[in-house]
């Protein structure tokens, strides 16, 4: 008897429970037995043959005896483990397809079955040959069940598989004309508009073909007879070519160097579409380069259909970028919709990746709408010892000492100032801390360097503690560079007594080459 060897078990990919029909082994082993005693068969089955069939049929006696059901496909497997069933039928003349079909059950992976179930891992283990018997729609083609090739063929052979289509490299799998073979092999003609008239798509979707036309559309010898030609051929595919790898490049470049009629058309395009490409990797980019250029009527449209979506966009990553651009192109007036979305989240939102981002562009470009912001800053003031230790939150402060309203810095240093050598010793907050000593006023620096070079009772100082600290020296070397004449001769009086100790450590060292590169002459510094 031939010897198979068997695959270990691993999952079908694209298994789908609910395309499949259940199909008990004891109705298939009936199937097979009232076949083979029926009178059908021209010719007994030759007994080098029966063997196999008896060992087939003990094997569905051993899967009749396991607990659940047998998935099985509707329509392909079902088709191949009928034609098993009919082995005797076939009869002596046809020995070649039942012995192929046996073969081919005891060679199929065993991916078939559930590989959790514990009763088909044992049956694995004590060495029972093992067959795929489900196929769902989206595995089907590869796998020869949905015409895509692959599987077996009826005499148990391997059958070519076809190739799974390659996403986001373009079409390069897809049928070329002869145009298109003849531009990737010309690569010394010169190639105009003109000659790619009725392949204006095509190339679009090929990468070196949509950048020959982003060049041409870009350029300053385009006529408008050229942009026309182009515009034409790509309009009744644009929402495609909005979505595509290459082709999206073309749209942008027709939404920036087309004509005003080409850009109202577009915009057409997008009404009704702009959620779904905002949320799409090349969608995306095309939305932002609209709204760059797109009048006002188009702009608040493209906004209008994000209202009660803006969270969605802003915590994805390619949705937030579109906020972003909205906040920056739309006057403020007309997205307000946006900030209300972040009325009571903005410290969640504050803290994540995307989320960041957008509010300092809320605060960026909606300063002088004081009433639009004003409930954005209450409650980054309200949750700022936390903002201050995120590894983004800390960005949305530092943006409020940066651009905000004296009033709102202030309010920040008033809230940080008494944890100031704590905060300085933390990988996120110390950027803060830097921040608060840079665009603090005068008496706010005052303050700070009064708390820090207080010294306690142990004579120490919370300046001696930051020297040492790898985070915190780095506060000290800022407030030593921003600081006056007058506040750094204090700095330098603090540190002479613990010259010794600062050399010894790797970041005190920094502190004293920094106030060396000051050429600032201590004695007992050098």
């Amino acid at each position: 008897q031939h010897q198979h060897q068997h695959q270990p078990a691993q999952a079908m990919p694209g298994f789908n429970p609910a395309a499949m029909n259940l199909i008990t082994p004891s109705a298939m082993m009936n199937t097979m037995m009232s076949q083979q005693q029926s009178n059908m068969y021209a010719t007994p089955m030759p007994n080098h043959l029966m063997g196999q069939a008896q060992a087939a049929a003990a094997m569905m006696g051993q899967m009749g005896r396991m607990p659940g059901a047998f998935p099985m496909a509707s329509m392909g497997a079902m088709g191949q483990m009928a034609q098993m069933a009919q082995m005797g039928q076939m009869g002596a003349q046809m020995n070649p397809a039942l012995a192929g079909g046996l073969a081919g059950m005891a060679a199929m992976p065993a991916g078939g079955f559930y590989a959790a179930n514990p009763a088909y891992s044992a049956m694995l283990a004590g060495g029972f040959p093992m067959m795929p018997m489900y196929v769902d729609p989206e595995s089907a083609a590869g796998y020869g069940y949905g015409g895509g090739g692959g599987g077996f063929d009826s005499y148990g052979h391997d059958k070519p598989r076809s190739k799974p289509p390659r996403r986001d490299r373009g079409h390069d799998d897809a049928p070329r004309t002869r145009l298109m073979e003849e531009f990737r092999s010309l690569k010394t003609r010169r190639w105009e508009l003109e000659h790619l008239a009725g392949h204006i798509v095509e190339f679009s979707r090929d990468q070196e073909g949509s950048r020959l036309i982003q060049r041409k559309l870009e350029g300053q010898q385009c006529t408008d007879a050229e942009k026309d030609l182009v515009f034409n051929e790509v309009y009744k595919e644009a929402l495609g070519l909005m979505t595509d790898v290459f082709g999206n490049y073309v749209i942008q470049k027709l939404f920036e160097h087309g004509l005003p009629r080409h850009r109202k058309l577009l915009a057409g395009v997008l009404k009704g579409n702009v959620l779904a490409l905002t949320l799409q990797t090349y969608g995306c980019r095309v939305i932002q380069k609209a709204l760059e250029v797109i009048d006002e009527d188009d702009q608040a449209m493209v906004a209008g259909e994000l209202d009660g979506h803006v969270l969605r966009c802003v915590l994805d990553q390619n949705g937030n970028h579109v906020i972003q651009k909205c906040i920056e192109r739309i006057p403020p007036q007309n997205v307000s919709f946006i900030v209300q979305s972040f009325i009571g989240n903005v410290q969640n939102l504050a803290v994540h990746a995307y989320g960041c981002r957008v509010i300092q562009r809320i605060l960026e470009y909606c300063e002088d709408h004081h009433e639009v912001i004003s409930p954005i800053l209450d409650e980054i003031l309200d949750n700022v010892h936390i903002l201050v230790r995120d590894q983004y939150g800390n960005y949305v402060v530092q943006h409020v000492l940066i651009n905000g309203r004296p009033i709102y810095q202030y309010a920040i240093i008033e809230r940080l100032r008494g944890d100031v050598l704590e905060l300085s010793q933390h990988k996120f907050a110390s950027n803060v801390v830097e921040k608060m000593f840079h665009y603090g006023s005068r008496e706010d620096r005052n303050v700070i360097l009064a708390d820090l070079l207080r010294i306690n009772a142990d004579g120490t100082s919370a300046l001696h503690i930051m020297m040492k600290d790898q985070y915190a020296n780095y506060v000290v070397q800022k407030i030593i560079d921003m600081a006056d004449d007058g506040h750094q001769r204090q700095i330098i009086d603090h540190i002479k007594p613990h010259v010794a100790t600062l050399r010894r450590y790797t970041y005190g060292k920094h502190i004293i080459a920094r106030i060396e590169k000051l050429h600032i002459p201590v004695k007992g510094m050098s």
